[in-house]
């Protein structure tokens, strides 16, 4: 086992040990501190050996799968690091752009509740932000204007696409 060792340094081979008699427990300890994997005694059972060495084949497969999988989940996690930085800074830009702009920014959720205003909203409508969170936002139009726009913007939702498309 040294020998392999010193010819191998940088990889582990399973080694079974294999003895024509049986040893005390400090040398099948010993085989084991050196890198043995296993230790047989003779007369070998063929069947008992294939055995044995199929499942040291099917433990290098597993380490190797899970070595990818740990490589892959490494990428992965990169990536997302990488997209949460840039949607932080997205967010940044966005919130910086709105609340300076002079001109009214909403956002919506799905159900036509106002999520987001811009300061420009109160200044120029007079609203509150805790008057407007939560609310439709059809609670804002002109009374004959509110099926109209219910409709454009169930359009809008229904078809991914912005005001400004429609």
């Amino acid at each position: 086992l040294e020998k392999i060792n010193q010819l191998y340094p940088k990889k582990i081979i399973p080694t079974i040990l294999i003895t024509a008699t049986i040893t005390d427990i400090l040398s099948v300890v010993k085989g084991y501190e050196k890198g043995a994997v296993d230790y047989l005694v003779k007369p070998l059972n063929p069947v008992i050996v294939k055995k044995k060495v199929q499942v040291f084949i099917d433990l290098h497969r597993q380490k190797k799968h899970l070595e990818n999988l740990a490589t892959e989940l490494q990428k992965e996690i990169i990536i997302r690091e990488t997209t949460e930085q840039e949607l932080r800074k997205s967010k940044h830009q966005f919130e910086s752009l709105s609340q300076n702009s002079p001109d009214i920014i909403y956002t919506l959720d799905k159900n036509g509740r106002i999520n987001y205003v811009n300061p420009a909203w109160t200044g120029i409508l007079g609203h509150s932000q805790k008057e407007i969170m939560g609310r439709e936002f059809t609670d804002f139009a002109k009374p004959k204007d509110i099926q109209r726009y219910r409709r454009l913007f169930r359009q809008i939702r229904a078809e991914g696409r912005t005001f400004r498309d429609v």
